[in-house]
């Protein structure tokens, strides 16, 4: 059908995407591939194609670095909300300005430099967060 290294080379470039990328390109491919059987019956079947030849899902998984439960999840989410990217649920729970480190250190940074002592001496003090 297709070269090992074709196969190798998807496989590597589906590696270096993002994970938001690649649920976005899977799921491309998902509205691309559905078909319905017949309008009546809400039957729907997917044909994989991978450089416009026809093959199985399990290649199409191995092609696009995907494990069975992503597979399944992404199509439940592309039944329930389409071609939309998917957002983590915690993601409120989330609050940068307290638990990165480097926000910790800068705030601290900017506050020192503000009140420098007679020596011209940085003072770093622990940030209190407001």
């Amino acid at each position: 059908m297709f070269s090992e290294e074709t196969s190798l080379d998807q496989r590597e470039n589906c590696f270096e995407l993002e994970k938001f990328e690649l649920d976005m390109v899977v799921l491309g491919q998902l509205q691309a591939f559905k078909r319905s059987i017949e309008p009546a019956q809400r039957q729907q079947y997917i044909e994989f194609l991978f450089s416009g030849k026809r093959v199985c899902r399990d290649t199409f998984m191995f092609l696009h670095t995907l494990s069975q439960k992503k597979y399944c999840n992404l199509l439940v989410h592309y039944s329930k909300a389409g071609l939309v990217s998917r957002e983590h649920g915690n993601l409120h729970h989330f609050r940068f300005e307290r638990t990165s480190p480097g926000v910790v250190f800068v705030r601290q940074l900017i506050d020192s430099l503000e009140k420098e002592d007679h020596r011209n001496r940085l003072i770093l003090k622990p940030y209190q967060s407001q």
